[in-house]
């Protein structure tokens, strides 16, 4: 099970039936995933090749990012997967 099927509502809905507390959970993902969106869109274009991300990468990069998609982007330093 990947991290987008687990129901995560905030604690306070946790007294809603599941099909309320995942369509929460699903609310919730939207509306982080559109402020990370935002949050890449206000980089320059150098800050981005910095990263290493290109414009049109913005929605394969923020799917990885979350876990609702492999990793497919080369890891350089840090800590090995």
């Amino acid at each position: 099970m990947s991290t987008h099927d687990s129901v995560s509502a905030p604690p306070a809905l946790g007294w809603l039936p599941r099909p309320f507390r995942r369509l929460a959970a699903a609310i919730e993902r939207v509306r982080r995933d559109l402020r990370e969106r935002r949050e890449l869109e206000m980089l320059d274009g150098n800050a981005l090749r910095d990263l290493g991300l290109h414009r049109s990468e913005y929605g394969s990069y923020l799917a990885e990012a979350s876990g609702a998609a492999n990793p497919t982007r080369r890891r350089i330093g840090g800590h090995p997967d």
